[in-house]
């Protein structure tokens, strides 16, 4: 999926994409599997394009998790991203 998603990304549709990932993430990650720090990278480039805002509890609950392994060090990213969107949006 996450392929995909990066394909339509690469046509120009990173609106569509991050409606799409901001539906999709809070049940991936509440049973993440093994495609799911691929899912959230190509969220995070979405979120990136769109300026998104959004606040995924889901997402800041994975990147406040101990240790460092691709999942969190994804979801720590994609809250970066949103929480530098704010920022932004707010100056």
């Amino acid at each position: 999926m996450a392929w995909c998603l990066t394909e339509l990304l690469r046509a120009g549709l990173a609106a569509e994409v991050w409606a799409a990932v901001r539906e999709l993430l809070p049940a991936a990650l509440t049973t993440p599997g093994p495609g799911t720090p691929d899912l959230l990278a190509a969220a995070e480039a979405a979120a990136a394009v769109v300026r998104a805002t959004d606040d995924i509890p889901e997402v800041a609950s994975v990147a406040g998790c101990a240790g460092r392994n691709r999942l969190v060090a994804e979801a720590a990213r994609l809250s970066r991203t949103l929480t530098d969107n704010r920022t932004a949006g707010a100056a």
